[in-house]
C-alpha cells in the first residue's frame, strides 16, 4: 500500500489511534520516571484493571 498524503490518506481507525495514544503515554511516563515503572503503573497508564488481565498458566 501506498501514501501520498493526499487528504483520503488518513488514520481513520480509531482503536489503532487510541493504542497509539496509550503508547505514547507510557513512553513519556518512563522516560520521567526515576526507574522502572511497576507492572501497577503500567496497568493504570494503560487503563487495564486485574480482571482485565488473562490468566497466565
Amino acid at each position: 500500500m501506498t501514501h501520498d498524503g493526499s487528504p483520503g490518506d488518513q488514520l481513520r481507525d480509531a482503536a489503532l489511534h487510541e493504542e497509539i495514544e496509550l503508547v505514547g503515554d507510557l513512553v513519556v511516563a518512563a522516560t520521567s520516571a526515576d526507574g522502572r515503572l511497576s507492572q501497577t503503573e503500567i496497568d493504570k497508564l494503560l487503563r487495564v484493571t486485574p480482571d482485565d488481565t488473562p490468566e497466565r498458566g
